[in-house]
């Protein structure tokens, strides 16, 4: 009893009454509607672990083959003996393959393998990822690193899905994340508590899964701990389930506000930015041209506009000085340069240039990004121009990030502003025709929302912001004019300015819409409660589903303190009008 009392408590954030620590008879994979008779499984990191034990639970429901793919020949081999000694009267034939999700090659070998063979593979377990060394700071990280992530747990799993489809034609993908600290040993973490979820339990949810038990679950992220019973007699839930295309994806918490989309009056501001230097990235054109008028106008001393195209930022920068050559006490000076964020090299140069020019950057505004064509089937793109979006929108503005944060010119406790132009679709669900550019959207959204809670607000105030709807020349490839009665640009360039000034401090980290009024939002006591006490509010996570903050479960079971690696964490170390009014005109 007193050993129970020291596992960690997630049942205050259960989605049902009972929250199990081991399988039960719904899920058990010894239930016969649950068998896997004659079906082939696959299970990438299949060779220890909760990988393991997954072929174990899908070996009781007596599937006929289970593959298991690992990079370690000798760990495949010793848990391969395994199986075939514990299962070697139940007729499932267990196979090895020696692969590496983070490597195409070895992806696509394994697949024309399994064709060469005949095998059909009709459930695919992605549980294979790559973890980055823990660590308190994210902008400490090289780029290399953080993208290697994204490569392996993005792009490695596309392509295996991706693959399985291509050549199988039809093929059931099941997503199993075992959540941290699940499955810990001494090796690992210490100072922990020390009762953990027995394996038996996610084991037997994968298999449950994939039956066609689970069908009403398609798409939704679900813990394996929730009774699967009591979901389905919820009739509250039940009606979520079909009612909101959102809930259990990962979304921005917003479906309590929607309200406020009509309430569009814009803070009474006017904040100048007299003597700071502005960079704004896709600055030749669009939001990012209208975004260089308003710091203009709100009295920003140096306004560098980048993008890749020379000819256009350069009668971008003709247009601007042009505009406000009368400003006083002086006109802003306007610099075009020439870089692309999908290029490391170009980045580096940039910054590069602007120390050598003596140019300190106090506001950086990350509008330039990466567009996937309109109308693709998302499974039948290429992995290396899903990997190109990964690759600006998360990895370019990520490492733009970085650049901008250890300026060498930067003061000792100089405040940073940082301003993510986001997009609606961060919380669109469905996206049509643009889940891939809304997933790259996402993920970055979540990341720079993940790093304000490393970096206090004194130290780089960050905003994300849905623009709205305008008609940009992106736009305009792909839809006419006429269709909608298009937002003014002038109203998210306006909110640019509010976002990087000291009125939006309270904000930090959170994703908003330019449409929604401050004012209105600030004096909005119920909104303020959910600010304060909700660390997911307003941030890209699961939606229906409460924040974790693992220090406070820590400091509840009397843990102080714990070591993960090498690393002495010290709890906590987590944690509308379609013109601009008067109100924040710059």
């Amino acid at each position: 009893m007193q050993e129970m009392s020291r596992a960690l408590n997630f049942s205050a954030i259960s989605l049902t009454k009972t929250h199990h620590r081991d399988t039960y008879p719904t899920i058990s994979s010894t239930k016969p509607s649950l068998s896997q008779v004659g079906k082939t499984v696959l299970i990438t990191g299949g060779a220890s672990g909760i990988g393991f034990e997954i072929a174990r639970s899908f070996a009781k429901a007596s599937a006929a083959r289970i593959i298991i793919l690992s990079r370690k020949i000798s760990s495949l081999n010793a848990a391969v003996e395994k199986l075939r000694d514990e299962f070697q009267s139940s007729g499932t034939e267990f196979i090895t393959r020696q692969g590496d999700i983070g490597d195409d090659s070895s992806i696509i070998a394994l697949w024309d393998y399994l064709n060469s063979q005949n095998i059909f593979v009709h459930v695919l377990v992605l549980n294979a990822a790559h973890v980055t060394p823990f660590g308190p700071d994210t902008l400490s990280m090289d780029k290399q690193e953080l993208m290697q992530t994204f490569d392996v747990n993005v792009g490695g799993n596309f392509l295996m899905s991706s693959r399985g489809i291509l050549h199988q034609h039809r093929i059931r993908t099941q997503h199993l994340k075992p959540r941290l600290p699940l499955f810990l040993d001494e090796s690992l973490m210490n100072d922990l508590p020390r009762t953990c979820d027995e394996m038996a339990l996610p084991a037997d949810f994968s298999v449950w899964a994939a039956s066609p038990e689970a069908s009403w679950l398609h798409g939704r992220f679900v813990w394996a701990h929730w009774d699967v019973d009591e979901l389905k007699a919820d009739k509250d839930f039940c009606m979520q389930l079909e009612q909101e295309k959102g809930f259990l994806k990962t979304f921005i918490s917003l479906q309590e506000l929607a309200y406020l989309y009509s309430r569009i009056v814009l803070y009474p501001t006017l904040w100048l930015n007299n003597g700071r230097a502005v960079l704004i990235t896709g600055g030749g054109g669009g939001i990012g041209f209208e975004i260089a008028r308003s710091f203009a106008k709100a009295g920003a001393s140096k306004i560098i506009i980048v993008g890749r195209r020379s000819a256009v930022l350069d009668a971008a920068a003709v247009k601007l000085r042009e505009e406000f050559k009368d400003s006083t006490p002086a006109p802003p000076e306007f610099i075009a340069h020439q870089g692309d964020i999908g290029n490391d090299d170009s980045i580096s140069s940039l910054w590069d240039f602007l120390n050598s020019q003596g140019i300190f950057i106090r506001v950086l505004v990350l509008n330039a990004a990466h567009v996937t064509p309109w109308g693709l089937d998302t499974l039948k793109m290429d992995k290396r121009e899903l990997m190109e979006g990964f690759d600006v929108n998360v990895g370019g503005n990520f490492l733009m990030t970085v650049k901008f944060v250890n300026q060498p010119l930067r003061p000792v406790g100089q405040q940073l502003n940082l301003i993510n132009v986001s997009t609606a679709g961060v919380h669109m669900i469905p996206a049509p025709n643009q889940t891939p550019y809304t997933t790259t959207k996402s993920a970055f959204t979540a990341l720079i929302g993940r790093i304000a809670d490393e970096r206090p607000v004194e130290d780089i105030q960050i905003i994300s912001y849905h623009p709205g709807a305008l008609y940009s020349e992106g736009a305009a490839k792909y839809v006419d004019q006429n269709l909608l009665k298009w937002d003014e640009m002038a109203l998210p360039a306006d909110y640019a300015v509010w976002a990087a000034s000291p009125e939006a401090s309270w904000l930090h980290g959170r994703f908003l819409w330019a449409h929604w009024d401050v004012d209105e939002l600030k004096a909005d006591k119920e909104f303020s409660k959910r600010l304060k006490q909700e660390k997911g509010f307003l941030r890209v996570a699961v939606q229906g589903l409460k924040d974790i903050s693992i220090d406070a479960l820590l400091n509840k079971q009397g843990h102080n303190k714990f070591v993960i690696r090498g690393y002495k964490i010290t709890p906590p170390f987590l944690h509308c009008s379609q013109r601009t009014s008067s109100a924040i005109a710059t």
